[in-house]
């Protein structure tokens, strides 16, 4: 054990090590954070953290459990900037226990939204988030070119998507004309559930960079 750093010898007496209790609370910090429904992200100001997903599923998963444990103080900012390469539907987001706490906190914020698409889904999601979160958005605004971005107070997420999943996005999003069949339900589900893909995500805290893509989202709703 004393090999394997678990134990540490003083004088004649053996006691477990400072360095393996650190690696314990390691350990759980990391296990805490995985398993549970809260998301705890320390981050500075002018600092980056980044973040890697293996689906779309898994990146809203992030931000609904992030918008639970208001990691990005959304209640405090009540303003969102978003600009995004399509809208989702957000009731199929699972595994997230308190969808309703986060729809409730949802609708405490003021949203400014633009969006690359102009699909049927698109119009579609924009009269469902108007309705229901009281958003400002605008469609065929070209704005993500790479990925997504949202900002709130000082702190930015993108979220860079490879562009493969890019262009299945384009594909299965214009593939919906007059309705929503169960042919492109299927294909939908597939996008953001089965297909595996990774997105890299990067968390930035800025107070300037946040204000200048603040004001360039709302030079659109001027």
């Amino acid at each position: 054990m004393k090999n394997n750093n678990v134990l540490e010898k003083n004088y004649r007496e053996y006691s477990i090590s400072k360095k393996y209790i650190e690696s314990l609370k390691d350990f759980a910090k990391v296990l805490e954070e995985n398993y549970s429904e809260k998301v705890n992200l320390s981050l500075q100001p002018n600092t980056t953290k980044n973040i890697a997903f293996s689906s779309l599923n898994e990146a809203t998963l992030f931000a609904a459990r992030a918008a639970y444990s208001n990691i990005f103080e959304v209640i405090k900012n009540r303003e969102i900037y978003i600009m995004f390469q399509h809208l989702w539907l957000i009731h199929t987001i699972k595994n997230v226990r308190n969808m309703e706490l986060v729809k409730k906190i949802i609708r405490l914020n003021k949203w400014y939204v633009l969006v690359q698409g102009n699909s049927l889904v698109d119009k579609r999601c924009k009269e469902d988030y108007e309705e229901r979160f009281n958003a400002k958005i605008k469609l065929g605004v070209k704005c993500a070119p790479l990925g997504n971005i949202v900002v709130c107070g000082d702190i930015i997420i993108e979220s860079f998507i490879p562009k493969k999943l890019m262009e299945l996005t384009e594909k299965v999003f214009n593939s919906a004309t007059d309705r929503f069949d169960l042919e492109w339900i299927e294909n939908y589900t597939k996008l953001c559930y089965l297909d595996k893909y990774k997105i890299n995500a990067r968390i930035t805290r800025n107070k300037e960079l946040a204000e200048q893509i603040k004001e360039n989202v709302m030079k659109h709703f001027e």
